[in-house]
């Protein structure tokens, strides 16, 4: 199984979906909307699972390291809200999604 994860690093480069292996043990629960931590470059960076698919157009695909939820913490709606925030504000996805969090789940 395969997540497409929009990455907690606000830059037009990175506004995107990146495409990241679901370990076996959390392919029953993992849903989109939750948050989890992913290798990038030479860190690990928060990002926001956007779909679930089963194939890649990649050969070579890291793993999630962690999940960070237990549940989604943006619903289908919020998401698709998110996405037309994004558009027509002509800010990045992952700044529309940071914005929806509570106080408690925002990342410093």
């Amino acid at each position: 199984m395969i997540a497409k994860i929009i990455v907690d690093v606000p830059s037009a480069q990175t506004d995107r979906m990146f495409d990241y292996k679901v370990p076996e043990q959390w392919q029953a629960f993992i849903r989109p909307g939750m948050r989890v931590i992913v290798p990038f470059g030479p860190r690990k960076v928060q990002g926001f699972i956007v779909e679930l698919t089963e194939h890649s157009e990649f050969k070579q695909i890291k793993s999630i390291n962690e999940l960070q939820d237990t549940s989604p913490v943006l619903t289908a709606e919020l998401m698709e809200l998110g996405k037309w925030l994004a558009e027509k504000t002509l800010s990045y996805q992952i700044s529309a999604f940071q914005v929806m969090l509570p106080a408690a789940l925002k990342t410093k």
